[in-house]
């Protein structure tokens, strides 16, 4: 199965501009696919921009030979002019590594995430996704816990904030799935305040609307300190990975706040595909392009 089988006139469609920023897709979407079919895919397809997921690239650090892939893909999609414009970082484990009181295992993931930071540099992106860091996941904190949080973060992201710096890449610091510090605009605030310069935003909008937080609203609330997105949808109950229309988000009210910030960024359909399903890995970019092209997602207009 090659390119030419991505659903509808995939090399005829023109790239999909709108005036809230640029809509990308996540290589999540075609896991099924070597990384570098994916990235052509998608380039064939007229998206404009791309987020490297984590999983495009777990397997390799597992065995010691990202760089080596990174250098290789680079090679073999060099005519591609799709944007590169995140990478997300590794998550869970690391997550609460970088809050360790062990002096020793904190060290070894402020490490980690110099690793994934060099390697977004070698793949030319310019924004890194890394989730806040994690004391406790879930329930309600107490105000002793919520301050422990506040302050594990702040650590963490003022030192990850110099590396990035260094190496020549943004961060952007999600919110949390978990109604736990890091899932409100104002935690994110706070955080992105330890290097503003380095630092800044990125809405999770399927995270938010499982934590009850209007997209639109959230928006607002960051408003330029956003500098990435992971665009899906949701019932409200659970982080389902839809695609926008599928759940309850307002999603007019999004693109109008978007608008409202002058918001010119990412805006990565963050939905998965398989791990072994080719055809349907390409369905779902087919879908993808026909929600992109029909205009619904673009200036607040829902027809």
């Amino acid at each position: 199965m090659d390119s030419a089988s991505v659903p509808s006139d995939a090399h005829e469609v023109s790239r999909m501009n709108s005036s809230t920023g640029k809509w990308g897709i996540d290589t999540w979407m075609l896991e099924a696919l070597p990384l570098e079919r994916a990235v052509r895919t998608l380039d064939e397809a007229g998206i404009e921009c791309l987020e490297y997921a984590y999983e495009s690239f777990r397997r390799f650090e597992k065995e010691g030979t990202i760089r080596a892939r990174i250098r290789a893909l680079l090679d073999e999609t060099s005519t591609c002019t799709i944007e590169p414009s995140q990478m997300h970082a590794p998550y869970g484990d690391l997550d609460v590594q970088l809050a360790a009181d062990d002096e020793s295992a904190r060290s070894q993931a402020i490490n980690c995430a110099r690793h994934w930071l060099e390697y977004g540099n070698m793949l030319g992106v310019r924004v890194m996704v890394f989730h806040t860091v994690s004391r406790a996941i879930g329930g309600e904190l107490s105000a002793a816990q919520v301050s422990d949080a506040r302050d594990a973060n702040l650590r963490a992201f003022k030192e990850i904030g110099r590396i990035a710096i260094d190496v020549g890449v943004k961060v952007a610091v999600e919110n949390r799935l978990e109604g736990t510090y890091g899932s409100r605009p104002l935690d994110l605030l706070e955080i992105v305040s330890a290097d503003p310069d380095a630092l800044g935003v990125c809405l999770d909008t399927g995270h938010a609307n499982v934590n009850r937080y209007v997209c639109g609203e959230f928006v607002k609330e960051v408003n330029d300190r956003l500098i990435a997105t992971h665009i899906h949808d949701n019932d409200g109950r659970s982080d389902q990975h839809l695609l926008p229309f599928m759940g309850n988000i307002d999603w007019p009210l999004f693109a109008r706040e978007l608008n409202a910030i002058s918001y010119h960024g990412p805006l990565i359909l963050e939905i998965p595909g398989s791990d072994h399903d080719e055809r349907l890995c390409l369905n779902r970019l087919g879908l993808a392009r026909e929600l992109l092209s029909s205009g619904l997602l673009k200036d607040g207009r829902t027809a």
